[in-house]
Formats: structure tokens, sequence, C-alpha cells
């Protein structure tokens, strides 16, 4: 009789309902037995019937299913008040003061600045003045004339500056020619001197426009390249910076 109702309990809910009624004649107590394992028996049943459903619709208490559900976007990185990544250690931030408003970044140990917001690797990458100082050094006299577009249009000579930059370099040049027509040596580098003391816009006018010995990665670049390139007791032609246009002559 067991066997016999388990196979027909696997037929389903009308195969269980033909075997309770077909064991009508059988004693009580049989019978309560019988029923109990078999309605156990279609609970499980429905069950798992319910769970392949689920897994397939992707229905299910909170929607969607698990094998519906998007995977987990990863944390996002730290970030600072600006909404910008934190800077490396070693790193900060200072305001430009030849640029109002733009932000520039300080290695704290090495020295080195610069305009891009730095990464790691920054750290690794030696400075421009490091990766350019060959230990090289040259010794020049400039004469520095600012305009209206330089990076401070001020000097000893003048509060406020208003020269254009087409008039500024058309004084220059008178002054070049001036120094120009002095003999090549000591005496063109007298009257460079003398001139830079009355008319040049950087301060070291009271020095004849001597600037010492400098090596590479010291000035801007178009200075550098041109004290660089210029033989001893050289003049220079235009050369110009975000100071202003200047001439240069080398002393050693």
């Amino acid at each position: 009789m067991g066997e016999e109702a388990q196979r027909l309990a696997n037929l389903g809910p009308e195969g269980a309902e033909l075997l309770i009624n077909a064991l009508k004649s059988v004693s009580q107590a049989e019978k309560m037995s019988l029923e109990v394992g078999l309605k156990s028996m279609l609970e499980n049943q429905q069950q798992n019937d319910g769970k392949a459903s689920e897994g397939a619709t992707g229905g299910g208490r909170g929607g969607g299913g698990d094998a519906a559900k998007p995977e987990a976007a990863p944390a996002a990185a730290p970030t600072d008040a600006a909404g910008e990544a934190p800077l490396p250690p070693g790193w900060r931030v200072k305001s430009s003061k030849s640029r109002p408003g733009v932000q520039y970044y300080v290695h704290d140990r090495s020295g080195k600045t610069q305009w891009e917001r730095p990464t790691a690797k920054d750290v690794e990458r030696p400075s421009r003045r490091q990766r350019t100082d060959d230990g090289a050094k040259v010794r020049v006299l400039h004469l520095l004339k600012k305009h209206a577009g330089s990076r401070r249009p001020a000097s000893w000579r003048r509060a406020a500056i208003t020269d254009t930059k087409e008039e500024a370099v058309s004084q220059l040049l008178a002054l070049r020619a001036t120094i120009a027509a002095a003999p090549e040596g000591p005496a063109r580098r007298e009257k460079f001197a003398e001139l830079a003391g009355h008319e040049s816009d950087c301060s070291s006018a009271k020095r004849g426009g001597d600037l010492g010995h400098f090596g590479r990665g010291k000035m801007q670049p178009p200075f550098e390249h041109a004290s660089f390139s210029l033989a001893i007791d050289e003049l220079s032609d235009v050369v110009d910076t975000d100071s202003g246009v200047h001439i240069i002559l080398r002393l050693e």
C-alpha cells in the first residue's frame, strides 16, 4: 500500500485526490497516516514550483530577484572638498600671484612646482631644474624693458608702465644700436652697464644689469636659451619673456 501511494502521489494533486477517495475503505488510522504524508509531499512540490518560477521571471519579494540585480558599483575614491581626489603625500596647493585666480602645486621635499594637478607618479619624476642642471653656468648683463602686457607692469623706474610691447621693443632696439656701436670687449661691456643702470626695468640695474652666475633651470626658458647660446662678449637680439623684452650680453 505504501508503494502504491507513493506512485500515485507523484502524479500530482489529481492523483492525490484519487488516492484519498480510494482509501476510504481502509482503517481510519491508516487513512490519517497516508493523508499526512501526501499533504506534506504536495506542499514541498508546490514550494519547489514557486521557487523555479521566481528564478525564471525575476519576481519575488523585493522585485527583480537576485539574478536580475546589477553588480554593486565599486566604491569611489575619496575626494577633497573641491571634489578632486586628495593630493599625493608631500604636495600642497598655492595661489599664483602672477596669475590671479589660478593655483599651482608645490612638492615640499624636492621644491618642484607645476601647474598641473600632481599624481603619485609626479613625485618620482625629477623637476625640470633637476633634469637640466648639468653644472654649466653663465654670467650675463641684461637690460629689460617692460610693457603693459608684462607679468608685472611696474618697476623701480615707473610705478605703472603703460607702454605697448611694440614701443618697448622700439626703445630696446635703439639702446642695442648704441651698445653695438661700441668696440667689442671691455668698452662694450662698459656701455651696456651704463645704459642698463639708467634704462633697465629690472632691479639688477643697480649692478649695471649684472645677474651674476646662474645655471640651467634658473631663468625663464627663452632667457636661459639665449644666454647659453651666446658666445663670450656676444650681444643678443631682442629676447621676449613674460617679464618683458630684453637684450643680453654674455660675460662668461
